[in-house]
């Protein structure tokens, strides 16, 4: 069960999953881009620090769990909603609750 610190984070965090999202699909169409979402969207690292309300949260430990949620998203419930999987996934990864293990 969610409280309402936990809700209030994963809204927090699928916001910010939804706007890296469309602005990373945006610039890969119009562009060469030589990186994936996971890279893209570690350039909003204090919004995703602030949100998970965890300030010792490192780029190379925020791609890490985006990149192993993407995998996860694929191999367990590809028809979800990605950015709704994503932000279940980021929320509890970063806070040591063992990561969602079936669709959402």
């Amino acid at each position: 069960m969610m409280t309402k610190i936990d809700d209030s984070m994963h809204s927090e965090v699928l916001h910010i999953i939804e706007e890296t999202s469309a602005a990373y699909h945006s610039f890969s169409q119009h562009d060469y881009t030589n990186s994936d979402y996971a890279d893209f969207a570690a350039m909003a690292l204090s919004q995703f620090k602030n949100a998970l309300r965890d300030p010792g949260l490192t780029r190379e430990q925020l791609e890490k769990i985006l990149r192993k949620g993407m995998k996860k998203h694929r191999a367990l419930d590809p028809e979800s909603s990605w950015s709704a999987f994503m932000a279940s996934y980021v929320t509890r990864a970063t806070n040591g609750n063992p990561p969602v293990e079936s669709g959402h």
